[in-house]
């Protein structure tokens, strides 16, 4: 593997998460319950992570194996209760501090849903979330968070969607630049999310023209809708924050589901097409982030989706980077 990838991937899926990770989304007051919907990117020992997966790991043990040390962190249902009622201000030294061996550090709020075309009280929401995670992401050294535009909306017209997604942007971004931190925007493969294109969603970008918004390209909505490489070859790579990878099995284009995801290589995505193109364009963030709904994945021994996930991974990279 070229060492220009210094933070690869390492898998982690559905229910199976060290819970030390849920620190940032902790408070004095949070619940676990309250917590699930807040998951973390992060980076633990040169190891890109993602755990964007909604629900709870109730008490089941789960290993992360850090493979530049040979080392584990053991995480159970007890260090989860601990960590969910700790306070923040601790949660950020449990994070940040140089005597934790394992180096854990966030890498984005994942995700945010959603922000354009809501109705006044849903859009204040948001706003109340994000500042939220912008205060977090203060205190524990995150840097992003990742938003989705809305799914499901009733006849609306494109122009209306495009209005509206520029205005949240413009204010959401503000936000985020306040506490300088970034906003990165994943459009959703799908017929159903009012944002579900690649060029689309860029040319929205360019148009906000702010430094601290940009795109996650997920290489599942990539393909899902049909996203055009010719578009990804025109961008700038410093636009695109996130690259979430997995691939899919061959379904028409849209009518692809979450559960269709599959590991890297195991599919139809043209990975080598958008890794490569990531890289003649300039895109440098060093970090691929595997994102995977699979739920015969999430039956499996912790230990076979770290091994499978780290190694089909690691396949792609090498051939690309």
């Amino acid at each position: 593997m070229n060492k220009s990838i210094k933070k690869y991937i390492y898998a982690i899926l559905g229910g199976i998460m060290p819970a030390v990770l849920f620190v940032a989304c902790a408070s004095e007051d949070s619940e676990p319950q309250d917590i699930a919907g807040t998951p973390l990117e992060f980076i633990a020992n040169g190891l890109g992570l993602n755990i964007s997966v909604e629900g709870t790991i109730s008490s089941r043990t789960a290993w992360l194996e850090v493979d530049t040390g040979g080392v584990a962190i053991q995480a159970n249902g007890a260090l989860r209760k601990y960590i969910v009622s700790d306070t923040l201000d601790n949660a950020s030294t449990a994070l940040l501090t140089s005597s934790n061996p394992f180096i854990v550090k966030p890498w984005a709020f994942n995700t945010l849903e959603y922000f354009n075309n809501l109705p006044d009280d849903d859009y204040k929401e948001t706003l109340r979330k994000l500042r939220e995670m912008c205060e977090w992401g203060k205190k524990i050294g995150c840097k992003t968070v990742i938003t989705v535009p809305t799914v499901g909306l009733k006849k609306v017209t494109r122009q209306a969607i495009r209005k509206s997604t520029l205005e949240c942007l413009k204010e959401m971004g503000e936000i985020c630049g306040e506490a300088d931190m970034r906003l990165s925007v994943e459009f959703l493969g799908h017929p159903e999310a009012s944002i579900n294109d690649f060029g689309e969603a860029y040319d929205i970008i360019q148009e906000l023209d702010m430094e601290n918004v940009g795109l996650t390209l997920d290489c599942f909505h990539f393909h899902g809708m049909g996203s055009k490489l010719e578009d990804l070859a025109k961008a700038d790579g410093k636009k695109i924050f996130i690259v979430h990878l997995n691939d899919t099995e061959d379904f028409p284009s849209g009518s692809l589901l979450d559960e269709d995801r599959v590991w890297p290589g195991d599919g139809c995505i043209d990975l080598d097409g958008i890794l490569q193109t990531l890289k003649k364009i300039g895109w440098a963030q060093d970090v691929l982030s595997l994102e995977l709904f699979r739920p015969e994945y999430y039956a499996m021994p912790a230990d076979d989706v770290y091994r499978i996930g780290k190694a089909k991974s690691e396949a792609v990279i090498a051939r690309n980077f």
